[in-house]
């Protein structure tokens, strides 16, 4: 990481609303969080306290027709925070916010400062409009450790592809980028030459043979959580189909249904969920051959954007854009027949939730605490007997079971 030169000429990243490096500097706010984590075996206890520094930026939900900012970040910066404070780059004060929506599956979190002074002489970052092309310049602005100011890394765009998300394991789009990641660099701002924002610094991958390999959460995930939020007043989660699905690459499965071995692709339902809308429409044995006239690979796989690479993605990714019961037009292949059914796309729901995944409820004022905001669980005395509600972290705290997955495929 080099300190970041407001003179350099290698910095020269402006916007249509930041009009100078300085300007956008000021935007990059760094986040200080206390967690405290609670102790699911004994719920009136919590863990030692903990905290952490990262880095989180100014933006505007609403396209730049108020003047109403919020602080985006990782949700893993503020997870279990009991104190959430921000400062300002030429501040000495520390302002405290809190904590307005969390996306876990995503790795996203939206904060508010109810201190109207922190909002002075600051503008909301630009978001860009379009994913970055490989080998694209970027540049993670954020506070790392190692010192206590400003700091930028410069790399190029490596890949674009599916990734599981360290904080809920969900499989999502990420960049990849040459840039070193480091701790403290986490919900920082990741722009192109033009100041906008690509992508929020997420993840690294680390390991004794590995050398600068980031994560990024890419623009399209941080504008589906934002649209989310705005729509909702909370993160709703990632959709899907509510099916289990197998690739048909092998031959001889392709034959046994029936595919068309000349033009047709798909993949094959295993699988549906009892409690998804699909249930209705969908059955086990039927081939999804097309979404939205997007024909599927037999691997699962759409294209992904016509360019110099022509890149393919998962078609996961096309669901995880939309939002709860928005529709789908499937073409499958049933018994020899080929038909064409409208499917909503759903949001699951476990039978033992996650604390992490759980949602605000929209009946809490935004400044009312919820366990992923650091409260404790809730739990009843009766006697000698303590009940409390079944989820997967008090699973995961009783028998050890920390690698089980938060997030399931649906």
């Amino acid at each position: 990481n080099q300190l970041i030169n407001s003179q350099s000429n290698n910095n020269d990243i402006i916007s249509n609303n930041i009009n100078n490096d300085d300007e956008l500097l000021n935007s990059v706010i760094r986040v200080y969080c206390t967690h405290s984590e609670p102790n699911f075996n004994m719920p009136w206890q919590r863990r030692k306290q903990e905290s952490s520094t990262s880095t989180g930026f100014i933006i505007n939900i609403n396209n730049n027709t108020d003047e109403k900012y919020y602080i985006l970040t990782n949700a893993h910066s503020v997870e279990y925070g009991s104190i959430i404070q921000v400062k300002k780059r030429q501040s000495e004060k520390k302002y405290l916010a809190k904590v307005l929506a969390v996306g876990h599956e995503c790795d996203l979190a939206m904060l508010d400062v109810e201190d109207q002074s922190f909002w002075d002489d600051i503008k909301p970052l630009m978001l860009g409009a379009d994913l970055p092309d490989l080998l694209e310049d970027v540049s993670v602005i954020g506070y790392p450790v190692g010192g206590d100011s400003i700091s930028i890394s410069s790399g190029v765009v490596s890949r674009i592809e599916m990734q599981e998300y360290a904080q809920a394991s969900a499989e999502l789009l990420a960049i990849q980028i040459d840039a070193a990641i480091n701790p403290g660099n986490s919900g920082g701002p990741v722009v192109n030459n033009n100041g906008q924002v690509i992508g929020v610094a997420f993840q690294s991958l680390s390991d004794e043979d590995i050398e600068n390999i980031g994560y990024v959460v890419p623009v399209n995930i941080i504008s589906h959580f934002i649209e989310d939020v705005r729509r909702h007043s909370t993160y709703s989660g990632v959709p899907g189909l509510g099916v289990r699905l197998q690739s048909m690459e092998n031959d001889y499965l392709r034959r046994y249904y029936g595919i068309n071995e000349d033009n047709e692709t798909g993949i094959l339902v295993t699988y549906v969920n009892p409690l998804a809308p699909s249930k209705s429409v969908l059955l086990k044995d039927d081939v999804i051959l097309s979404i939205d006239d997007i024909r599927i690979a037999n691997d699962g796989s759409i294209p992904f954007r016509e360019g110099r690479f022509s890149e393919r993605v998962q078609f996961s990714n096309y669901l995880s854009q939309l939002f709860p019961y928005d529709i789908v037009k499937l073409k499958i292949l049933r018994n020899n027949e080929r038909l064409v059914v409208d499917v909503p796309v759903w949001i699951h729901q476990p039978l033992v939730p996650s604390v992490q995944t759980q949602r605000l409820s929209r009946s809490l004022p935004p400044t009312s605490n919820h366990t992923i905001l650091g409260t404790n669980p809730s739990y009843l005395v009766i006697g000698g007997l303590v009940f409390s509600v079944l989820t997967k972290e008090y699973i995961d705290s009783e028998f050890n079971l920390r690698e089980m997955s938060n997030f399931e495929r649906w």
